[in-house]
């Protein structure tokens, strides 16, 4: 790795303030629970974080222009800490009419919260290196399934055997301990300072799965409270379901360029949208010498989704990813929860064990990418379109399954083949996409999957209630089976765009070795 003391304290700092957010969403929703006995208020807990986070992906292409990424997420991580220790008071005492102000709290501590996602994703390959990428990004999404099982699965459990107010005060240490290891991040070697510095390239290029936990799963699906119901927390858990928080999902991959002759043109494309992203910053820090601020501002949130149509890859992948968004919720625990009560006329404690078992899987399947990095870097396409069809025809079996057993032991099996899928295509997305168009590209990205998200809930949930909780596995195994086809039919530009940057990496390094 070129940075591993970095990408080491980048990694732990922001897995443990992923356990943070999962165990404050989790003793909140118990607490409105509980005081107002209402699923309703209850549910307006997740959505104020999702809202958080859908504005902070608007305005995060803004302050990107102005700030250094290990500025802005350590800005951000200490904004988080003083919010929490707010939220903390206000919640003392709390009564049905403070709700609306912790709701508040809340939206704001996911706004400060949803920038580090793509700071992140860009942070990562300067400190790994894209020789070290896809083992990073395994080590980062393994992590992020240990920490999403540790948080929604033990949560549950930690809460209703301690209580919601001794697990607030352990995540402000949480947070606190997540502080400390932001601070000590370095900006990556070659990278610039100040507003005009990411105009040159050195603003970082991109990973990451987001932890997102922004509270979430891989491939959408646990990021709910709902496993507490397994563990005692009955249906409080349940509504955060909705809580949109899909790591990574968090985490987006991509890649572009034509085979063979397509390889030139790629990169000349590149050179030009660098060239038109430089000239893009300098129009928006002259500000005030004949260009609007606000004409600036809209320029920096356009930014990213017209970086994304200009490279054909870029745009295929942001193609599949909206087809699998679609069904991003298919995985969320009030589906899982019918599923496992209706389908297979079993108890909630069958939810539990899905849960684990789907989390158990992932960790296993991020755990064999990292074992077998070399071999999955040489056809990237492959491990995609492999990973996907797997999915799929996992899914569809699940979809028709009705017995228990059948049903864990498939989920357990989808885990492999759904980080397969992710890491490789999300390394391929930071080798493709220009190191000084990544962070608002990922900005981009993240609103696309919080947006689909919320969409997905709506839709899947009036699908089961209409022609049953089976059809809407049976169409998410489908909408997979079309992404493996997709990439599978487009491989030759994948391979050849995850070639070429690896040779540009290895020139850039022997050109710095010989100066």
């Amino acid at each position: 790795m070129n940075q591993p003391r970095q990408f080491r304290w980048l990694w732990a700092g922001q897995s443990i303030s992923n356990l943070g957010d999962a165990l404050y969403l989790l003793a909140i929703v118990t607490i409105v629970y509980k005081l107002t006995g209402s699923a309703l208020f209850s549910s307006l807990v997740p959505l104020a974080r999702v809202a958080g986070q859908l504005a902070c992906g608007a305005a995060a292409p803004i302050v990107m222009d102005r700030w250094p990424l290990t500025r802005l997420i350590k800005l951000s991580q200490l904004l988080q800490v003083l919010l929490f220790l707010m939220l903390l008071l206000a919640v003392r005492g709390l009564t049905e009419d403070g709700i609306g102000y912790v709701l508040v709290l809340i939206g704001l501590l996911s706004f400060t919260d949803g920038i580090t996602t793509p700071v992140r994703n860009a942070l990562v390959p300067r400190y790994a290196g894209k020789k070290q990428l896809l083992r990073a990004n395994g080590l980062m999404s393994t992590t992020d399934q240990i920490v999403m099982m540790a948080g929604w699965a033990a949560g549950g459990i930690i809460v209703a055997w301690l209580g919601a107010s001794p697990v607030l005060n352990a995540t402000l240490g949480i947070y606190a301990a997540a502080l400390f290891m932001t601070l000590r991040l370095r900006e990556p070697e070659g990278a610039g300072t100040g507003e005009g510095a990411k105009a040159d390239g050195g603003v970082a290029a991109a990973s990451g799965t987001k932890a997102d936990v922004d509270g979430a799963a891989a491939n959408g699906a646990k990021a709910d409270v709902d496993g507490a119901v397994a563990s005692g927390a009955k249906a409080e858990a349940g509504v955060a379901a909705a809580s949109g928080m899909k790591a990574d999902v968090d985490g987006a991959a991509a890649s572009g360029t034509k085979a063979d002759a397509g390889v030139r043109k790629e990169a000349d494309a590149r050179s030009d949208a660098g060239a038109e992203w430089s000239e893009s910053a300098q129009a928006q820090r002259r500000g005030g010498s004949g260009t609007k601020l606000e004409n600036g501002a809209w320029a920096s949130i356009q930014e990213g989704w017209r970086n994304i149509w200009r490279n054909p890859v870029l745009r295929l992948i942001f193609f599949i990813e909206t087809i699998e968004g679609t069904v991003s919720a298919t995985w969320i625990g009030a589906l899982l929860l019918v599923y496992a009560t209706e389908q297979l006329g079993s108890g909630t404690q069958w939810y539990g064990f899905i849960n684990a078992g789907y989390f158990a899987g992932c960790i296993a399947g991020g755990l064999l990418v990292v074992a077998f990095t070399r071999r999955l870097s040489r056809q990237p396409a492959l491990s995609i379109a492999a990973g996907a069809g797997l999915m799929g025809l996992f899914t569809l079996a699940f979809a028709w399954t009705t017995a228990p057993l059948l049903a864990l032991a498939l989920v357990v099996l989808m885990g492999p083949p759904q980080q397969l899928r992710e890491v490789t295509r999300r390394t391929v997305f930071q080798k493709v996409c220009p190191p000084e168009q990544l962070p608002k590209v990922m900005s981009a990205e993240n609103t696309l999957v919080y947006s689909l998200f919320g969409l997905s809930v709506v839709l899947l949930s009036w699908m089961a209630d209409r022609w049953g909780v089976g059809a809407v596995y049976a169409m998410a195994g489908l909408f997979y089976l079309t992404t493996a086809i997709l990439t599978a039919l487009f491989r030759h530009r994948i391979d050849a765009a995850a070639r070429e940057a690896d040779a540009a990496e290895a020139a850039a390094e022997a050109q710095a070795a010989a100066g």
